[in-house]
């Protein structure tokens, strides 16, 4: 037994070492393993959050944008639809004035009345002008001149469906998109049919789809010309937007859809995340977009907040540990004085854990037993004569098992 004591005694000062160290960097790990967890966070929180912000709302504007384009490609089929009906009735009205055909004029009214969003049928001549159905004075309702979007309806391989520029009929009247389409039959001054959407109608159903303020809706034709907003600006509508100052928005040729951040728009000069869908078998594009600002406005607040937050938290955690660390300081050298004071001692002084061994002797204990530090747990016990040490042993640890 005796000859084992010294391997325990390494054990017991190796265990008490381990401890020690512990007790002096654990707290340190501790902490910093805190405030590296945090900053990871804010780090996240700074820099990939805003990102999935902006994702989200993509795909929110793709499907708005999808939506908004399949209602405005529906009014235009309807739109296109009447047309279609009204030229199939002239192929078998064949006179030279049409415009006052009386079954020409029920079915003008029908459509009318029962079109979403088409507010007038009109027939229309190569240069310009415009009869209403009935015509009741024979003279056309308004001469648009020989260069409006008529013209492209007369030009050899030009296409059989034209949407015009929003115009106004007559001064102070709705504004109106016109769709046209050429006749099969051409009679007389007459070579095209006309309908005209009610851009109101047009911009109601988007101001449902942009439920959000800072979300915008625009429907643009693929040569630059603005044809509806909403929200309105001013003297947007029949504009050129790529006359305008601001960020190239879309290639002549786009895909089908996209999206994509625009950081001066040419519609209002605000920073926008931007989703888009090209209108089937019609020259336009339907834009929904949302200022960027906006989204990041109440995100910007807030990681304001966590920054400021943070650095407090890593202000008092450094504090913490500055206090921790003299603390310390001052624990050992209490410590180291308290063993120095005991190894000037006269009197041998020692300390024993709970299985009765000897952790710490002085130096005076030391001197006066003979005991080496390696030998240290039990090597007392040598100072007794053989035939006493293992009831002396015994003893001792059950005594000390009773203290």
């Amino acid at each position: 037994m005796p000859p084992m004591a010294p391997s325990l005694f390494s054990q017991s000062v190796a265990e008490r070492l381990r401890m020690r160290r512990l007790l002096v960097y654990g707290p340190f790990l501790a902490l910093g393993l805190v405030l590296v967890v945090m900053w990871a966070l804010v780090l996240w929180f700074a820099l990939l959050y805003p990102r999935s912000l902006v994702e989200d709302l993509q795909q929110d504007l793709h499907a708005i944008a999808l939506n908004a384009a399949q209602d405005t490609e529906q009014l235009l089929r309807e739109t296109e639809g009447s047309l279609r009906t009204l030229d199939l009735l002239l192929m078998t009205r064949r006179n030279e004035r049409q415009d006052l055909d009386a079954t020409v004029s029920l079915l003008a009214d029908s459509l009318r009345d029962n079109s979403r969003g088409l507010t007038d049928v009109m027939l229309a001549s190569p240069e310009g002008r415009l009869w209403r159905i009935p015509s009741v004075t024979g003279e056309p309702y308004v001469d648009l001149g020989p260069k409006s979007f008529l013209s492209e309806l007369g030009r050899p391989g030009g296409p059989s469906v034209i949407v015009g520029a929003p115009l106004r009929l007559r001064p102070g009247a709705h504004v109106v998109m016109p769709m046209a389409t050429r006749l099969s039959a051409p009679t007389g001054p007459f070579t095209a049919t006309v309908g005209f959407i009610d851009l109101e109608t047009l911009l109601r159903s988007y101001r449902a789809r942009s439920m959000r303020s800072g979300m915008a809706v625009l429907l643009e034709r693929d040569d630059g010309i603005a044809m509806a907003r909403w929200p309105e600006v001013p003297g947007l509508i029949g504009s050129n937007l790529r006359e305008v100052p601001g960020d190239e928005v879309v290639p002549p040729n786009p895909p089908a859809s996209g999206q994509f951040i625009v950081t001066r728009s040419p519609a209002d000069g605000r920073e926008r995340i931007v989703s888009y869908r090209v209108l089937q078998d019609y020259p336009l594009r339907l834009f929904v977009s949302f200022e960027r600002d906006r989204i990041l406005a109440g995100y910007l607040q807030q990681r304001r907040a966590v920054l400021v937050f943070s650095v407090v938290i890593s202000a008092i955690a450094v504090g913490l540990m500055a206090w921790f660390t003299r603390l310390q300081q001052r624990a050992r050298l209490r410590e180291a004085e308290s063993e120095a004071t005991a190894d000037a001692s006269p009197m041998g002084l020692f300390r024993c854990d709970l299985g009765g061994r000897t952790v710490y002797a002085n130096e005076t204990y030391l001197r006066l037993l003979e005991v080496d530090r390696d030998a240290l747990a039990w090597g007392w016990l040598e100072r007794l004569p053989a035939a006493e040490r293992e009831p002396t042993r015994a003893q001792w640890v059950a005594l000390v098992a009773r203290a």
